[in-house]
């Protein structure tokens, strides 16, 4: 078989062939590794602060997750944080999406938000960043004048 002919193959049939061309020592070694099993996909989606308002781990790619992961586990470490609880918490949350990921990197989230089921959008390096106001509530978008929703008695 040619290059371009093992290139043109299914994935799943080309990954056969490749099993059937290692020698015997390679395949005990692979009959000794422990089986792995998924994980289970997180039934909630968690909020990513920082600049600007907040983006959802269920929308990020997997470098984001584990660029947000490492900044909440140096935050959860670091001398006099006041707040290494709630980092360690958010870490542990996150490592529950870097597992997930890594199974599935290009999966489309479907979960809890809140009280609200959900479908994210599929990851991105660029996801979207939602507004929050003062009181940690999500921002509504503003109504004008010009919108056909607008009602003005209930402005």
């Amino acid at each position: 078989m040619t290059e371009l002919e093992f290139f043109a193959l299914p994935p799943h049939i080309a990954l056969r062939v490749l099993v059937d061309c290692l020698d015997e020592a390679t395949m005990d070694a692979l009959k000794a590794a422990p089986k792995r099993d998924p994980p289970k996909r997180p039934f909630y989606d968690g909020q990513i602060y920082r600049k600007g308002g907040f983006q959802w781990a269920s929308e990020t790619d997997m470098e984001g997750l584990k660029y947000w992961l490492q900044r909440a586990r140096i935050a959860a470490v670091r001398e006099g944080n006041e707040y290494a609880a709630a980092d360690a918490k958010r870490a542990a949350n996150l490592e529950k999406w870097v597992a997930w990921r890594e199974w599935f990197p290009d999966a489309a989230w479907t979960g809890t938000r809140g009280d609200v089921h959900v479908t994210a959008e599929v990851p991105s390096g660029y996801p979207e960043i939602h507004q929050k106001e003062e009181n940690g509530q999500q921002k509504k978008p503003e109504l004008k004048a010009d919108d056909p929703s607008f009602d003005p008695e209930t402005f």
